[in-house]
C-alpha cells in the first residue's frame, strides 16, 4: 500500500515529528488488517469498512509530502533526485524483501494460473503499475481476491503515479501562478472527487484502482498542508478541544458502518477523509483523542505500519491456500501476530538502515534494489515463459491448465467475452454455409460450455453464434447487479439484443444455461455476489423474485414459440472450494502415490447431494414450471455428477479426470462429457437436426 506515509520524515525535512500521525497510521493499518482477515461477527464481517484505511493513508501521505515539498521549494532546496531517493529509501527495501520472501511460497502453493497471475502482479508492482494490472484483469479470469498475495500493492501504483505528476504540478504553479496555488489545488481536488462520484456508479473498478479518482484524497491532505504553511488555517479556538473528538467520530464510525455496497471512493468517502483532516490539523493537544493517538502502542504500530501492511496480505493468502478449509478466527489472530513480528523485524533490520542518509549509502541502496529486482523479475519471467510450471503437479491437476481450459472462446475478430453483445458484436464459429445453426446464450458457465461445443461443430455440420456475457443470464427485461450497482457488461440492452437476434433468426438450436442459483442468492460464492433483478419499471406491484421467474419462463417460451429447439441446461453443483486447489494440497507429489491416493473415493472432494438440491431448489422450480414442449430438451448435469460413483454426493473429479475448472465452472473435460450426453439425447429427440452430419 502506501510506502512514504509510513514512518516520520525526520531527517529529511524541517517538519517536526508528530506522534499522533503515527497513531493515525496505526488505526489505518489495523482497520485494513482486520478487513482483509475477514473476521466474522454474528454472521457478518467485522469492521466491514476497514478498507477505508487506504483512504486514511492517502490523506496522511498528501499532507506530509506537500509539507515537505512546499518547504523545500520555498527555500529553493528542492531536487527531483533527492525527492525520489527518499521515496526509494522508504519504499523499495521492505517491498523487495516481502516480494522475495513470497516467491518460494508462491511456487509451493499456487496453481499454474494463479502462479502466473502472481508473477504478473509482482512485475507490475515493481513497475509501480499494480493498480493498472488489477483493473485490467477481467473478473472472470482473475483469481478470487482473498487468494491474491499481491492484491494490496495496487496503492503503490496510485501513490507513485501521483508523485511522478505532483512535484511537477507544484513547481509549475509555484513558478507561474504562486498566488493561485491553493485555488488550483482545490479545483483539482473538486474535479477528482466529482469524477470519483460519477465513476463509482458507471465504472466502479476503474474508480477504485486508478489515480484520477483517488487524487482528491491525497489532495485533501495537500490542501491542509498548504493552509497550515500559509497561516490560513482557522484556529477554531472556542471549539478546538472538540475538533479531535469530532474527527475521530467521522473517521471511526464509517469503519464500522460502511460495507462493500458503498463503492469507494465517492462522496461518502469524504466523511472519513474529513475526519482524518481534522485529526491531523487539531490533534496533538491534551484531549483524550490526542492522548490515545500519542500513546506508545499506537505510535509503535504506526512506525511499523508500512512493513505490517506489506506482510499481511501474503501471510493471510498463503495461509488460506495452505489450509484449504476456512481459517478460524483464532488462526487469523495468530497470523496477524506473525505479521507484527515480521514487520517489527523488517523495520529494525531493513527500513531503519535504509531510510536515512546517515544509514546505508545510495550505492548500497542501488545495489540492493537492483539485484533484488533482477532476481524477482527473472524468476517471474521464467514462470511466465513456462506458463506456471504445471509439471509440478500430477497429470489430473496439470491437465486442466492445458489450452482447452485456459483459453477463452475467440474467433477471427478476438476474444468473445471482450466484445459488446449489446451492440450486436458477438462471436460466430463454424462454416457459414453449415445447414445446422446453434446459439449459445447465458453467462460464463455457457462460455465454458461453448469451448466444447465449438470443437464439435465440424462433426455436427453446424455453425454457432456465441451470445454469452459474463454474469448475465438470459431473460426478458432482466439485469444483474453487484452491491446494488449494475455491471457495465450486463445492461438491459444485452438481453434486448439477444432477443432481437433470436427472433430474427430461422428456427435453430439454442443452448441456454447459467449459474442461476447464484443470481437468486441461493448459491455460495465470492463476496461480490451478482443478483438477478427486473429492469426499472418491470413488474410493478409484484415481488422481485416473482418477476424474475416470470421473465425467465417467458424468455424460454418465446424461443419455443418462434420455432427454436431449446436445450435448457440446469444448474451445475457448486463445490465448496476449487477442486484443483484441493487436489494440489492433498494429492501426493509422487505420481505413483498420487494414483493410489486417487483410487480411494473417500479422498475425493464432493458436494453433498442434499445440499446441492437445497441450494438449487428455486432455480429448479423456475425451470420445471416451463411447460413441456417437443422442442424443449431439459439437461441435468447432476445426472452426470451426482449419485453416480458415490451415493448421496456430487463428484468434482474421479481417479483420472477433473470435471471442474474452479469451484463452479466445469472444465473442458466436464463440458465435453456433458455435451456428449446432450448430443445423444438430441439425436433421439430431434433426428432432423443431427441427421445432417458429414
Amino acid at each position: 500500500m502506501i510506502r512514504l506515509l509510513w514512518g516520520s520524515e525526520v531527517g529529511m525535512s524541517s517538519i517536526k515529528y508528530r506522534p499522533e500521525i503515527d497513531g493515525l497510521r496505526a488505526i489505518a493499518v489495523t482497520a485494513v488488517l482486520i478487513y482483509h482477515a475477514e473476521f466474522g461477527l454474528h454472521g457478518t464481517q467485522a469492521l466491514a469498512g476497514g478498507a477505508l484505511g487506504v483512504d486514511i493513508f492517502f490523506v496522511i501521505s498528501g499532507y506530509l509530502i506537500t509539507s515537505i515539498l512546499l518547504r523545500e521549494i520555498g527555500a529553493d532546496k528542492f531536487s527531483f533526485l533527492g525527492f525520489y531517493e527518499r521515496r526509494a529509501r522508504r519504499i523499495l527495501p521492505a517491498l523487495l524483501v516481502v516480494i522475495l520472501a513470497s516467491l518460494p511460497f508462491a511456487w509451493n502453493l499456487l496453481l499454474p494460473d494463479a502462479l502466473m497471475e502472481f508473477s504478473r502482479s509482482v512485475i507490475a508492482t515493481l513497475l509501480f503499475a499494480a493498480n493498472f494490472f488489477l483493473w485490467s484483469q477481467d473478473s472472470y479470469l482473475a483469481e478470487a481476491s482473498q487468494f491474491k498475495p499481491m492484491l494490496h500493492m495496487w496503492s503503490l501504483g496510485v501513490e507513485e503515479q501521483f508523485y511522478i505528476i505532483y512535484p511537477i504540478f507544484l513547481l509549475f504553479l509555484w513558478k507561474f501562478a504562486r498566488r493561485h496555488l491553493l485555488v488550483a489545488m482545490c479545483a483539482a481536488l473538486g474535479g477528482s472527487l466529482a469524477l470519483a462520484q460519477w465513476a463509482s456508479h458507471t465504472h466502479p473498478d476503474a474508480s477504485f484502482y486508478l489515480l484520477p479518482t483517488r487524487a482528491w484524497e491525497l489532495l485533501s491532505g495537500a490542501v491542509l498542508a498548504k493552509l497550515q504553511l500559509g497561516g490560513r488555517l482557522p484556529a477554531f479556538t472556542r471549539y478546538r478541544a472538540a475538533l479531535p473528538i469530532i474527527g475521530a467520530a467521522l473517521l471511526i464510525v464509517p469503519l464500522f458502518l460502511y460495507t462493500d455496497h458503498i463503492r469507494n471512493p465517492n462522496l461518502l468517502t469524504a466523511i472519513p477523509v474529513l475526519g482524518t483532516i481534522l485529526l491531523i490539523a487539531f490533534a496533538g493537544g491534551r484531549d483524550i483523542v490526542s492522548a490515545i493517538l500519542k500513546s506508545w502502542p499506537f505510535v509503535a504500530v504506526g512506525r511499523i505500519s508500512y512493513s505490517l501492511y506489506l506482510w499481511h496480505m501474503p501471510v493471510l493468502v498463503f495461509a488460506r491456500i495452505r489450509s484449504i478449509a476456512p481459517l478460524t478466527d483464532l488462526s487469523k489472530i495468530g497470523l496477524l501476530t506473525l505479521c507484527v513480528l515480521l514487520a517489527t523485524a523488517t523495520w529494525f533490520c531493513i527500513e531503519r538502515p535504509f531510510r536515512g542518509r546517515d544509514g546505508l549509502s545510495w550505492r548500497h541502496l542501488l545495489a540492493f534494489a537492483g539485484s533484488s529486482s533482477a532476481v524477482a523479475l527473472l524468476v517471474c519471467g521464467v514462470i511466465l515463459l513456462d506458463e506456471g510450471f504445471a509439471s509440478r503437479y500430477p497429470p489430473i491437476i496439470a491437465a486442466i491448465f492445458g489450452r482447452e481450459n485456459t483459453s477463452l472462446p475467440s474467433d477471427d475478430k478476438g476474444i468473445c467475452m471482450r466484445r459488446s453483445v449489446a451492440e450486436g458484436d458477438y462471436c460466430t464459429f463454424g462454416r457459414k454455409d453449415a445447414p445446422v445453426r446453434y446459439f449459445s446464450v447465458g453467462d460464463s458457465h455457457m462460455m465454458r460450455f461453448s469451448m466444447a461445443l465449438i470443437r464439435a461443430l465440424p462433426s455436427r455440420n453446424a455453425q454457432l453464434a456465441s451470445l454469452e456475457v459474463g454474469t448475465c443470464p438470459y431473460g426478458l427485461r432482466l439485469e444483474t447487479a453487484r452491491n446494488n450497482i449494475q455491471p457495465k457488461n450486463c445492461i438491459p440492452k444485452v438481453n434486448e439484443t439477444r432477443r432481437r437476434v433470436f427472433l430474427s433468426a430461422p428456427p435453430s438450436v439454442v443452448f441456454v444455461g447459467s449459474r442461476l442459483p447464484w443470481y437468486l442468492g441461493d448459491d455460495p460464492g465470492q463476496k461480490a455476489v451478482f443478483i438477478l433483478r427486473p429492469v426499472a419499471g418491470e413488474g410493478q406491484g409484484k415481488k422481485s423474485a416473482e418477476v424474475v421467474a416470470e421473465n425467465i419462463r417467458a424468455a424460454i417460451s418465446e424461443l419455443l414459440d418462434h420455432g427454436h429447439k431449446v436445450v435448457l441446461i440446469y444448474p451445475v453443483p457448486t463445490a465448496p472450494i476449487n477442486p484443483a486447489r484441493y487436489l494440489a494440497r492433498t494429492v501426493p507429489k509422487n505420481f505413483a502415490d498420487a494414483r493410489e491416493w486417487l483410487s480411494k473415493k473417500s479422498n475425493w472432494l464432493v458436494v453433498p447431494y442434499g445440499e446441492f438440491k437445497r441450494r438449487a431448489a428455486a432455480s429448479y422450480r423456475i425451470y420445471d414450471s416451463i411447460p413441456e414442449d417437443p422442442h424443449l430438451l431439459r439437461i441435468y448435469p447432476e445426472k452426470m455428477l451426482c449419485n453416480t460413483l458415490i451415493k448421496g454426493a456430487c463428484i468434482t473429479h474421479d481417479s483420472e479426470k477433473l470435471y471442474y475448472l474452479d469451484n463452479d465452472h466445469l472444465s473442458f473435460v466436464g463440458n465435453r462429457e456433458l455435451l456428449k450426453s446432450i448430443f445423444n439425447k438430441m439425436d433421439k429427440m430431434w433426428p432432423e437436426v443431427s441427421a445432417r452430419r458429414n
